[in-house]
């Protein structure tokens, strides 16, 4: 079975441009969706020392996330 975006336990999305950014909190990855082709785009893991991911800024290529109450910054390809 393909793993759906339901599965991924998202806990902060952004959208932007015709993409959604979400984070899973469960898969520790940001995955990047293309509305349009109603499919997972690109997915990046996260550090494994974020373990409570909780919401999602971005800033270019720079995101923001919040782990057990601290700002964590991450810069993505």
């Amino acid at each position: 079975r393909q793993m759906c975006i339901r599965d991924r336990y998202v806990t902060g999305m952004v959208y932007e441009d015709g993409k959604l950014y979400a984070v899973s909190k469960n898969h520790n990855v940001l995955v990047v969706i293309d509305i349009a082709k109603e499919a997972v785009v690109e997915a990046w893991g996260l550090p494994s020392d974020l373990t409570d991911i909780r919401g999602l800024v971005k800033k270019g290529n720079t995101f923001e996330v919040v782990d057990h109450n601290r700002v964590v910054t991450l810069t993505m390809p």
